[in-house]
């Protein structure tokens, strides 16, 4: 999942420095990636953990999102091996969902603050192995992809700062944002959660 992660932001990454080469002599863009860690809830079973990425573009205050999710949960036992040793967890679950999302949503800008509510479609990959049988449940299917965000990010241009202490170059529109998203995803197998996110890009357009 770490790596499947890695490669996404990384590309979503260099997509976005290189259209910052280019917005010398265009209208600067509302265009960003963002990572994501949260803690996540099957709907009547097991909670988890979820990490993703995420690439976006605002036109006025219209927000156009692609969304990946991998969404990994394990269920354990209580053994006991024998009377003399503590019991120990035992995995006896192991369930992944994979989810690619497109979405729509409104997105609205206060100074160094956004808010954004989206919606859309999306595949899933839905995995569940049982380590106890040799049973194993494959399933596609589509869902109903949900997020609500807010951010925080830089209020006027400013030179980049690598570590966020050595200023480099001229102020620019580039930077970091940091937030919370809280996202679900309607389908057969349900799920919703909440975590950090952690992006770059262009967030908001600056008068100067």
């Amino acid at each position: 999942m770490k790596k499947t992660v890695f490669i996404i932001i990384v590309f979503f990454t260099l997509t976005l420095q290189a259209q910052e080469k280019n917005t010398k002599n265009i209208k600067q863009p509302i265009a960003f990636v963002e990572m994501l860690m949260a803690r996540s809830f099957i709907i009547n079973d097991l909670p988890g953990w979820a990490a993703g990425g995420e690439l976006n573009y605002q036109y006025k205050n219209h927000l156009f999102s692609f969304r990946y999710i991998e969404d990994v949960h394990n269920k354990f036992v209580i053994v006991s091996p024998s009377v003399i040793l503590l019991p120990l967890p035992s995995l006896v679950e192991h369930i992944t969902n994979k989810e690619l999302g497109i979405l729509y949503g409104r997105r609205w800008i206060y100074d160094d603050t956004a808010i954004s509510v989206s919606g859309g479609i999306s595949y899933n990959h839905y995995t569940s192995k049982n380590l106890d049988s040799t049973l194993e449940l494959i399933d596609d299917y589509l869902g109903f992809p949900l997020e609500v965000n807010i951010k925080w990010f830089k209020a006027q241009k400013e030179r980049y700062r690598i570590y966020q202490v050595i200023p480099v170059g001229k102020p620019t529109a580039f930077g970091r944002s940091f937030g919370f998203k809280f996202f679900a995803n309607i389908n057969k197998h349900s799920y919703l959660g909440f975590g950090f996110t952690y992006g770059f890009g262009w967030h908001k357009k600056y008068e100067k």
